[in-house]
């Protein structure tokens, strides 16, 4: 992001003829154009930009950092629906060279000619690319998976963050093993984090049906106390309801489904696989 700049008085009209002349930032056939009279002038309602000039380029600026946030949080967690680590490799590769490609136009626009007008153009690069790119992730969220045979995880029965409506549900289910969840908080809706309560699905063993192997489910909870990351691993749910891992005071956790496992690992470099067979 570049750095911010004292405002200036500046013309729309000359802003908005900067941002004609740039071009890149017009839009894909089918997609909203990016609508500057309106953006600026919504920059402009707010009292911290009021002043106007280059402060809408801020503006523009702080929201596409806003949208970041939502980037990379959307990231972290589609990247758990991938159980092989050359696809999860393989969407950081392309978020690295979107950033690049990104950080490149966004500069030219701004230094061209390097005035208020181009600094408040290239804000609004900054944020009209955010968005853009913010929609295609949200294409793979809602379309893209992996075939993950022995082991997939199952976010349609997940949830990032705060967990109590699904634990509610849990609590009244015979058979499972409590899940332990005093003094547990968790990260905020949004946060890019692996706490919560996750579903998962792999062959139950020995067990097919015609439409190929039955399956059996495993639950794994997470989340954050005064002594460090807990959390519980229950496998079985649709045959022997068990808790198979459990730990407190792990410093940090991230979870992966890799190679038919559910792999679990703290900030030490500590890994705990299921199955561990």
């Amino acid at each position: 992001m570049p750095e911010r700049r004292v405002a200036v008085p500046a013309l729309r009209n000359a802003v908005a003829t900067c941002l004609a002349l740039a071009g890149i930032l017009a839009a894909p056939a089918g997609a909203e154009p990016f609508d500057f009279d309106v953006e600026y002038t919504e920059c402009l309602g707010q009292q911290e930009y009021a002043i106007g000039g280059a402060m809408a380029g801020d503006c523009f600026i702080d929201q596409a950092r806003e949208i970041e946030a939502e980037i990379e949080t959307l990231l972290h967690q589609v990247s758990k629906r991938f159980c092989s680590a050359q696809d999860r490799e393989t969407l950081d590769r392309a978020q690295s060279l979107w950033r690049e490609q990104r950080a490149l136009t966004c500069a030219f626009i701004e230094d061209t000619p390097g005035n208020t007008g181009s600094y408040i153009a290239g804000g609004a690069c900054w944020l009209d690319t955010a968005r853009k790119r913010l929609e295609t992730l949200r294409i793979l969220e809602n379309n893209g998976h992996a075939w993950c045979r022995d082991m997939r995880f199952v976010p349609g029965q997940s949830r990032f963050g705060d967990t109590a409506d699904r634990l509610e549900t849990l609590s009244g289910l015979e058979g499972i093993p409590p899940i332990d969840t005093r003094h547990c908080a968790y990260c905020e809706p949004g946060a890019d984090c692996s706490e919560g309560l996750f579903a998962f699905e792999y062959p139950a063993s020995g067990e097919d049906t015609p439409a190929g192997p039955a399956m059996d489910g495993a639950l794994l909870h997470a989340c954050h106390t005064p002594d460090g990351i807990a959390f519980e691993l229950i496998a079985g749910l649709h045959t022997e309801p068990r808790l198979v891992q459990a730990q407190k005071g792990w410093r940090a956790f991230d979870w992966v489904v890799e190679d038919g496992k559910i792999v679990l690992t703290d900030s030490t470099g500590t890994t705990i696989s299921w199955p561990d067979n």
